[in-house]
């Protein structure tokens, strides 16, 4: 749950700079592993 609110909150940051400010370590895949397959992500929805 904290990754998708760090997430949400430098949306806007990301949009401006693109670039992933919360590290290069951070990958799609770890969302994956972290929520359900079958768990629709949606902005400042929790799952």
């Amino acid at each position: 749950l904290l990754t998708i609110e760090k997430t949400e909150q430098h949306s806007s940051e990301k949009s401006k700079k693109k670039k992933v400010t919360f590290g290069e370590d951070l990958s799609p895949e770890i969302f994956d592993k972290t929520l359900p397959a079958n768990t629709p992500l949606r902005k400042g929805a929790t799952p």
